[in-house]
């Protein structure tokens, strides 16, 4: 009665387990603060180099010294990250987050929170068709229609509301370098699961 490419609950929680079983080891104890923090300097650390590079560039177009050309950004590491893959934290999480235990786990870390607020961070430093005062403006929006407090209460109780209000966020204020970007995918993937 089953179609051929249906798969019980049960038997896909087994295929879950047995494939990812292993990652319980890493969310014991502080694992999961470990792996967010981890994360969060990474990621932090990546933004900072976009931040600086923005700087160099703009110095440069005000100088004359180099033309604005809509084929390249003249930021390099905001390139060089919309074509990288994620972090091996954020891949490590992803895997972690397969399982329900884990995700029992990540919850209670606030994960979605801290998640959220780096999504919105990436979103905020690579967008370049917003000029600075509109960064401000769209993070101002941002908070606005959702408070981070209720990001993690809507995630809590079901994370629909994050996952639909990042991709919202993530199609509404997206550069043309930003279709596709690893990082980006990855952290609404694991918000969406969570």
């Amino acid at each position: 009665p089953e179609a051929p490419g249906s798969v019980s609950p049960s038997s896909k929680e087994k295929q879950m387990e047995k494939e990812f079983g292993i990652t319980r080891i890493i969310t014991q104890g502080r694992g999961v603060s470990i792996i967010l923090s981890s994360i969060e300097e990474t990621i932090s650390g990546l933004l900072r180099r976009i931040r600086r590079d923005e700087v160099v560039r703009r110095r440069r177009l005000l100088n004359g010294s180099q033309e604005e050309n809509s084929n390249t950004d003249g930021n390099l590491t905001r390139e060089k990250f919309a074509k990288s893959r994620p972090c091996p934290g954020l891949i490590l999480l992803r895997h972690c987050a397969n399982l329900a235990e884990n995700r029992k786990k990540l919850l209670a870390a606030r994960a979605p929170t801290v998640l959220l607020r780096m999504l919105l961070d990436i979103l905020n430093a690579i967008n370049r068709s917003l000029k600075p005062s509109g960064s401000s403006a769209l993070t101002i929006a941002i908070s606005e229609s959702m408070d981070v407090d209720e990001a993690e209460n809507a995630s809590n109780e079901n994370a629909a509301p994050d996952a639909a209000s990042s991709s919202n966020v993530t199609s509404r204020h997206h550069g043309s370098h930003m279709e596709g970007n690893p990082t980006t995918d990855m952290l609404q993937e694991i918000i969406e699961m969570l």
